[in-house]
C-alpha cells in the first residue's frame, strides 16, 4: 500500500468519539501516514492544539461552539488550510448559510471514498 500524507496533520473535532476512530481507522487504511489528533469538542481542540493542523474535519453540531464557530474562530486566528464540515443533520446546513463558505461539506454517514479522495487532494 502507498503511503500519503507523511508530512501533513488531520486534526478531528467531534463529540462522538466512534466518528473520529472511523475517520482515523479509513484515513490509515487507506495508508494516510500523517498526524492524526481526535478533540472531542472545540474548546479541547483550542486548549490542547500547538500548532494549526493542514486539514481541520470537524462536526457542526457539538456542545458548546459548533463547527461554524470553530471555522470563524480559527480563521480569525490565521489558520488557512482546509476545513471540512461533517453533520448528520442536512436541514442545519439551509439554515446556517453554511454552503457559501470557504469549506467542503460531508452529510453523515460519510461516503468514505468521497472523503478520502477530497482529504487526499489536499495533501
Amino acid at each position: 500500500m502507498k503511503t500519503w500524507g507523511t508530512e501533513s496533520s488531520i486534526a478531528i473535532i467531534d463529540d462522538s468519539i466512534d466518528f473520529c476512530r472511523v475517520v482515523r481507522k479509513a484515513l490509515t487504511k487507506s495508508g494516510y501516514a500523517g498526524h492524526i489528533s481526535c478533540y472531542p469538542f472545540a474548546r479541547a481542540f483550542y486548549d490542547k492544539a500547538k500548532d494549526f493542523p493542514h486539514i481541520v474535519v470537524s462536526d457542526l453540531s457539538m456542545p458548546g461552539d459548533d463547527g461554524l464557530t470553530l471555522h470563524d474562530k480559527i480563521r480569525a486566528d490565521g489558520f488557512d488550510g482546509h476545513f471540512v464540515l461533517c453533520t448528520g443533520d442536512a436541514g442545519a446546513l439551509d439554515k446556517s448559510g453554511v454552503t457559501q463558505m470557504d469549506m467542503d461539506i460531508f452529510i453523515k454517514p460519510i461516503a468514505t471514498a468521497n472523503f478520502l479522495e477530497r482529504i487526499q487532494s489536499y495533501v
